[in-house]
């Protein structure tokens, strides 16, 4: 279970308010390992979650978006 909270920091937009969202996430990775202690890690994480609008009218879309979020990591085993 999570949220994602989006929250107005300086607007020019009065009546802006912050809003939250439930996500899907979704995501899948390997590890790419030489037999020994060290690896690489590669994966991708996604999230999606419906547009924030911030209540205000003219930002209204009711759309989904999409966030994706690629990485690569070394790991180490001890």
């Amino acid at each position: 279970m999570g949220a994602l909270i989006f929250s107005p920091s300086s607007s020019t937009v009065s009546g802006a308010i912050a809003q939250d969202r439930a996500p899907l996430l979704y995501g899948g990775g390997i590890d790419l390992t030489d037999g020994g202690h060290l690896a690489v890690r590669l994966g991708y994480r996604g999230l999606i979650f419906q547009a924030p609008d911030f209540a205000v009218s003219s930002q209204v879309t009711g759309g989904l978006t999409h966030l994706a979020e690629p990485y690569v990591g070394i790991v180490v085993r001890f």
